[in-house]
């Protein structure tokens, strides 16, 4: 069940972390003339602030939803936490697969 409650958030999160990578991509640029890949802020956004984002938006817009997975035996906090793990994990190992090929 947990992954039906993931299902419902990716979306969300690769369109706003889109949106959030274009920002700190355009500031960093600005900021520091730096040279920081757009794949990797993204890949960062992806796996902090687009779930963020996310989990906030589901809990304006669809707050009554977390009775379906109650219901199922399943707590609110342990659906936002299976999430954010999930994403934080996935994040990491696409960067760290990134990085590996990038310095082979």
């Amino acid at each position: 069940m947990c992954f039906v409650y993931l299902k419902s958030t990716i979306l969300l999160n690769i369109t706003s972390s889109i949106f959030f990578a274009f920002i700190i991509k355009m500031v960093l640029d600005t900021a520091n003339n730096s040279n920081n890949p757009f794949l990797n802020i993204y890949l960062h956004c992806i796996s902090y602030g687009g779930p963020l984002f996310a989990f906030y938006y589901k809990e304006v817009t669809y707050k009554n939803e977390y009775y379906f997975y109650f219901n199922k035996g399943i707590r609110k906090e342990q659906l936002l936490i299976f999430t954010a793990v999930f994403y934080i994990i996935t994040g990491n190992v696409i960067l760290l697969i990134i990085n590996i090929f990038q310095n082979a």
